[in-house]
């Protein structure tokens, strides 16, 4: 526990130094231990003692209740403050002027003022929650109302208001059995059209039979080729006309084992390609086999291409074949 002083209840610290009476013993600060008076424990000379030790001493008689004695000041001084804030109501007029006295009655006013109002019993809830149901609620807006609004609102026809189509679908009368006995007539004619399509072959001319006349004859050409183009798009909807893929021979597997020597070689020039070069248009004199056989002049090669380029592309001088041909 903090050693304080016994008359004002400061701490003792490196400025407050702890001081003794020498008639009770008690510790005092230099501030409380400031008078002085003959003790007699101290052969009656002149020692510094606290202000109740130097009022019995120099009185010369002990008081009825010297022996106990009464708390300090600042715990008198605690003990107000603490019934204060307990009665913040109960002004306390004693010991105070008339201002002080007006200025209590008011801070007293004002705390009564600032009081929570009584909070409402159970009765008082049930009561209102029941005048509340009781009270006539409109409407809730319905889901079409609530869409107008919003037309209104954003400017466009409400959605009510477009007309839409109304399909009139006459009611099936047939039975279970009669709609599955149609179902299979409708699939057996859907397969009979399949098979006679399929064993039917090609049209040709000859199957058709051409009239004398020139214009007739033209009529007639004209139609056919008409009916053909027709059934060709017939069959590529239906997927009666799909190629058939190829299985590869021994002749594709032998092309793809050849060295990778002959796939370096440059290809053959087309007819429609230009001997120029593939950057700047200037006339090529070398194929890289690296870049897919594309056409460079010198300069554009080497520029196109770093150091690991260089060794790795394989290219090969380009001479066009028609030398004098204008393009």
């Amino acid at each position: 526990m903090e050693s304080r002083c016994y008359g004002c209840a400061v701490k003792f610290s490196l400025f407050k130094k702890e001081n003794g009476c020498k008639n009770c013993g008690r510790a005092f600060c230099s501030g409380c231990l400031s008078f002085s008076a003959a003790v007699p424990r101290a052969g009656n000379t002149q020692q510094k003692v606290c202000k109740q030790c130097y009022e019995v001493l120099t009185r010369g008689s002990t008081p009825a209740n010297a022996s106990k004695w009464s708390p300090p000041q600042n715990y008198k001084k605690r003990m107000a403050a603490l019934e204060a804030k307990q009665k913040p109501s109960t002004p306390r007029s004693k010991g105070l002027t008339h201002q002080d006295q007006v200025i209590a009655e008011r801070l007293a006013r004002l705390r009564q003022e600032n009081k929570p109002k009584s909070v409402p019993s159970q009765a008082e809830i049930e009561a209102r929650l029941a005048a509340l149901r009781d009270e006539p609620q409109g409407s809730v807006p319905s889901t079409q109302e609530m869409e107008a609004r919003l037309a209104a609102l954003q400017g466009r026809v409400p959605p009510s208001w477009t007309p839409q189509p109304q399909a009139y679908q006459t009611p099936d009368t047939r039975t279970e059995a009669q709609q599955a006995q149609d179902l299979l007539t409708q699939l057996t004619a859907e397969v009979a059209i399949d098979d006679s399509w399929e064993q039917r072959g090609p049209v040709t001319l000859q199957d058709c039979h051409l009239p004398d006349s020139d214009d007739d004859e033209e009529t007639a050409i004209q139609r056919v080729v008409q009916q053909l183009t027709e059934e060709a798009t017939l069959d590529e909807a239906s997927g009666f006309n799909i190629p058939v893929e190829t299985t590869p021979g021994p002749q594709a597997q032998s092309c793809k084992a050849e060295p990778e020597a002959q796939a370096l070689a440059p290809k053959p020039e087309a007819d429609e390609e230009l001997p120029w070069c593939c950057i700047c248009n200037e006339d090529a004199t070398l194929r890289c086999a690296g870049c897919d056989g594309d056409l460079y002049c010198v300069r554009c090669f080497r520029e196109g291409h770093d150091a690991f380029d260089l060794k790795e592309h394989q290219t090969s001088a380009y001479h066009p074949r028609h030398a004098g041909r204008e393009y």
